[in-house]
């Protein structure tokens, strides 16, 4: 019987093939035959792992490449042990039907399940900002009013659950995923239930003892309150720095007296308002009658909490100290301790929401107030909510000067300014609405003005999210919802939202614009043009004012795009003196260019192949012989000069075509294609780091020029800044000291440090090749203390290099 197909890997060195049939996915296979190491079992469906993310108790998490969206996903992947258990396999698939059930911005999206190498996986979104678990390892205690926003993301995902029909029944800081922004993600259904009347019954006890609750250990029926104690078990650990009790066995009765013994978050942090240790300790109330009564209540209380918190943050700011708090004395029963923390809560959110309608006069009546100025900054029509937050005349006033500057700003071109003030102000909420909402979409569309297509998306996913929430205006949560998945979505957008009146839809045009520059910082200019024409001939009446700005910039959008066509180096010059030509007339034309973002890096791509396509005309190609053998020692000089020149990759092309006489020479041509190769990756790697975002540090090129900052990198060219102008100079015009110095500055910006080892590798060899062999040395004898590889790998390249 022939072995399948999916059992068999060819390693990349000579081709052999190997059995890998016993092998875990991601293995580090040595060939049987030329002993070279090769990845396998990489390839699951439409992914290919990348490296290992993170190991749990029943599977592996990998960072994965979604190769039909080019997008990172990780990829969740049943262990070995349990991957013959049909029980376990089962519990797998149902996990990712329970997660892929629940649509909302605070859990994390299954993206596919499938199975591959035997194994099923799992493809998630991929969240890159870590767990709650690693931010309180690394900070301690989480600021309170920090604390207190993620809390109320991670009770309405729970909530979505409990819409569902599900209990997460795992709810721990290790559970809790933090996105870019910052905001929370509820990952890992693998201990869900699918409720039945509101309650299930689990078959197995499978939680952590700091969060589980009493009536798990007592394998009761179990409903939400469960997820409830969890929930507040997790954030009295983030609020207080440790978790609610220490006891670790899960033998029924240690845990049981433990959870009966619970020090009152009030006692244990006595720098924490009232208001956040009552929601705590109602949420981890032994009986589950004490606690929460519906997520609706819990999520109104974190709310109340955190305006409590966010005025006596202000006062602190202002130097006025908060009220002495009276002391807390610890409840000696449990019977005691829900009493006590049902009244305080009650009492406190009862005078708080007195407050709240006490002051709500006075602040609408200013958001309703019209500027007095002869050409008024118009604002959308605000009506109030059922749910106002706390708003006094003061307050609105400085609300209404706060938009005013926002759209001052974006009239001045600010466009960062403007973005962050409109946030400033989206927060706030005391703001009602629409106003609230348009606050989040101004923020968006000045994002995509600045050519901030990251920030942009995060603004994206901000407005969706709040548009799911029933205090968000009906008709713009129709209208939008649909349209901004597109906003957070690589592909184009061709047609924004739908609309009966299109040319007097506030909301379409601004979503239309928004679709235009979504398209233009991809470099869909194409797409990007039909849109920013309908923006602009959009006829404006009195009441659309607040599209004025916006058809404005369109019109210079338009402009730009008749710029790029113009400058367009199609067919490319003839002759490296008209490509030099065109390079200059190119940099005369960035600075008349309006836009931000992708125009400035069109025409610098555009330099970059000018340049390398002017080389190629002044290079007078030999005329070699395609049959005639090029030796390597004959050879080895012009190697060394590409080298000098950075030019590795067409160094690492030579030294192929060549060959040698004797076994010597064979180990340093190797050891040098190595070096080369590695030297290349090098380049390849810091020119994408410089492209992520603009790297501020000192340089003076070689012709004596000097540089405050880097902006981009392409093929052979660097883009630096002096002040105010900008200069694409090749690579080989930095010093190799600077080019290290310039990678430093990229690593210590990176969140991964995967493969920080290999890039230390691939440097080391930069250094070498370009000259620098004393400083490669003294780094490769560091990397080598840490590196054993490495070390093996360095030590036999040094040795095939006489001389070195």
């Amino acid at each position: 019987m022939s072995i399948p197909d999916d059992t068999i890997a060819y390693c990349h060195a000579c081709g052999a093939a190997m059995d890998v049939s016993k092998v875990a996915p991601f293995s580090n296979v040595e060939c049987p035959s030329c002993q070279k190491h090769t990845r396998v079992k990489r390839e699951f469906g439409p992914y290919t792992l990348i490296r290992r993310h993170a190991i749990g108790g029943m599977s592996m998490v990998f960072v994965g490449h979604d190769n039909t969206l080019d997008r990172e996903v990780a990829l969740k992947i049943l262990s070995e042990d349990y991957s013959a258990d049909e029980r376990r396999i089962t519990a797998f698939e149902e996990e990712a039907r329970i997660t892929a059930a629940i649509s909302h911005p605070h859990v994390v999206r299954v993206l596919k399940t499938g199975k591959a190498f035997g194994r099923f996986y799992i493809a998630m979104e991929m969240v890159t900002g870590g767990h709650l678990e690693h931010q309180i390892r690394e900070r301690g205690a989480i600021p309170e009013a920090e604390a207190l926003k993620l809390a109320i993301e991670v009770a309405e995902g729970l909530r979505a659950a409990h819409l569902a029909g599900l209990i997460h029944r795992d709810i721990k800081p290790g559970n809790i995923l933090l996105d870019s922004a910052g905001s929370a993600k509820i990952v890992d259904f693998g201990l869900a239930l699918m409720t039945k009347g509101g309650v299930a019954t689990p078959d197995e006890l499978w939680a952590t003892p700091y969060y589980v609750p009493p009536e798990t250990i007592d394998g009761l029926e179990e409903d939400y309150r469960a997820d409830v104690y969890a929930f507040g078990a997790t954030f009295y650990h983030a609020l207080a720095g440790k978790p609610p009790c220490t006891e670790e066995s899960m033998v029924t009765t240690q845990l049981r007296e433990a959870k009966k013994h619970v020090i009152p978050l009030s006692a244990a942090c006595a720098d924490l308002t009232l208001e956040t240790c009552a929601v705590i300790e109602c949420a981890m109330a032994y009986e589950p009658s004490a606690r929460f009564s519906s997520y609706d209540e819990l999520i109104g209380a974190l709310q109340t909490a955190l305006v409590v918190t966010n005025a006596r943050d202000k006062d602190l700011r202002n130097g006025i100290a908060p009220a002495p708090r009276p002391a807390v004395a610890v409840p000696v029963t449990p019977a005691d301790r829900r009493r006590q923390k049902k009244k305080r809560l009650q009492l406190q959110i009862i005078a708080t929401s007195s407050v709240l309608a006490l002051c709500l006069a006075g602040g609408w009546w200013m958001m309703q107030k019209k500027p007095t100025s002869e050409t008024p900054a118009p604002t959308p029509e605000v009506v109030q909510t059922t749910d106002p937050s706390v708003i006094d005349k003061s307050a609105g006033l400085e609300i209404l000067n706060l938009y005013r500057k926002a759209r001052e700003e974006l009239s001045a071109q600010q466009f960062p300014a403007a973005q962050q003030h409109f946030v400033l102000l989206f927060e706030n909420e005391k703001i009602q609405e629409p106003t609230r909402t348009w606050c989040a979409f101004e923020a968006m569309l000045s994002s995509l003005l600045a050519g901030d297509t990251a920030l942009a998306r995060q603004d994206a996913v901000r407005l969706a999210e709040h548009l799911t929430k029933e205090s968000s205006p009906p008709a713009m949560r129709t209208q939008l919802h649909p349209w901004l998945e597109k906003m957070q979505d690589f592909p184009p957008i061709s047609v924004a939202t739908k609309s009966p009146k299109p040319d007097r839809d506030v909301v379409h045009l601004m979503a239309t614009m928004a679709s235009a520059l979504k398209n233009w910082q991809q470099g869909c200019l194409k797409q990007a043009t039909p849109l920013l024409q309908q923006v602009v001939d959009a006829k404006l009446t009195n009441d659309m004012a607040i599209l004025g700005i916006y058809q404005a910039q369109a019109a210079a959008y338009l402009k730009d795009a008749a710029l790029l066509d113009s400058l367009r180096p199609e067919p490319l010059p003839n002759t490296a003196e008209e490509c030099r030509n065109k390079i200059k007339d190119l940099d005369a034309a960035i600075g008349s260019l309006q836009s931000r973002g992708r125009a400035k890096f069109n025409i610098r791509v555009w330099q970059v192949q000018l340049e390398r396509h002017a080389r190629l005309l002044e290079t007078k190609a030999p005329t070699v012989d395609e049959e005639k053998v090029l030796k390597f020692e004959e050879n080895f000089a012009d190697i060394l000069g590409l080298c000098r020149q950075y030019r590795f990759l067409e160094s690492v092309e030579l030294i192929k075509k060549t060959k040698t006489v004797n076994a010597t020479e064979e180990a340093k041509r190797m050891a040098y294609l190595s070096l080369c190769e590695s030297a290349g990756i090098f380049l390849v790697d810091l020119e994408n780091d410089t492209n992520k975002a603009p790297i501020s540090i000192n340089i003076v090129a070689k012709d004596g020029r000097a540089f405050q900052g880097i902006i981009g990198a392409g093929e052979s060219m660097v883009t630096l800044t002096s002040g105010a102008s900008e200069a694409s100079l090749p690579w080989t015009q930095l010093q190799p000291a600077d080019v290290i110095k310039i990678y430093r500055e990229a690593v210590k910006r990176s969140n991964d440090d995967s493969n920080l080892l290999m890039r230390h590798a691939h440097a080391i060899c930069f250094q070498w090749l370009s000259g620098e062999k004393d400083a490669a040395l003294s780094a490769a004898a560091k990397l080598s203390d840490s590196s054993p590889t490495f070390k093996k790998q360095w030590e036999s390249w040094m040795k095939a290099i006489p001389n070195n």
